[in-house]
């Protein structure tokens, strides 16, 4: 553990060099549930039809500037449209990779293309870019830090260890019926073949 000690400058040279594993993106989600092929009445969605118009009609209003908490009131339905008002903050690795793709190649205020799911239609306006601070995440560069000088000590260990085996210590068994190996006693003591 001593060897593993992690310094302020490696953290320092570390987020300098990895700096675009911190971004942080600042979306409006919105969600349009759709309704599976052939459910009961009552089952909430739109249909697969219904939920492309919508998602176009918040797509247009979100493009053109209009502000997400006026979006958010004017087209949110309870278990089938969700507007997010506020922008919720998204690090990379938490979303799916073509999402994540768009949300960080996007540019502020810019607005994703629909994501078909099975079960919604899914896009986003992108409200902020954001690359966390040092002082932020030095915790998390530290524990990684840690852990590569633990299992680099490991693989040093492994590699440097000299195992040998004698051979002669451990002798292979001898095989029953071979010339020369002695019959096993069934009894201690006892005779060496059965009457």
């Amino acid at each position: 553990m001593r060897q593993s000690a992690v310094t302020p400058e490696e953290i320092g040279k570390y987020f300098a060099a990895h700096q675009s594993e911190f971004e942080e993106v600042r979306i409006h989600q919105v969600v349009i549930r759709k309704k599976p092929e052939g459910a009961k009445e009552g089952i909430p969605g739109l249909t697969a039809e219904e939920a492309k118009t919508r998602a176009e009609e918040i797509r247009k209003a979100l493009s053109s500037g209009d502000d997400p908490k006026k979006v958010a009131g004017q087209f949110q339905v309870a278990n089938v449209v969700r507007v997010d008002a506020e922008p919720n903050a998204v690090r990379r690795g938490t979303m799916r990779a073509d999402m994540e793709k768009a949300a960080y190649e996007l540019k502020d205020g810019q607005v994703s293309e629909v994501f078909d799911l099975p079960q919604s239609l899914v896009f986003f306006k992108v409200a902020s870019h954001k690359v966390g601070e040092l002082k932020d995440v030095s915790s998390q560069i530290e524990n990684t830090l840690r852990q590569q000088k633990v299992n680099s000590a490991l693989d040093e260990l492994k590699k440097n260890a000299k195992v040998w085996l004698d051979d002669g210590y451990f002798p292979a068994p001898s095989q029953p019926g071979a010339q020369g190996a002695a019959k096993p006693s069934l009894l201690p003591g006892g005779p060496t073949t059965p009457k």
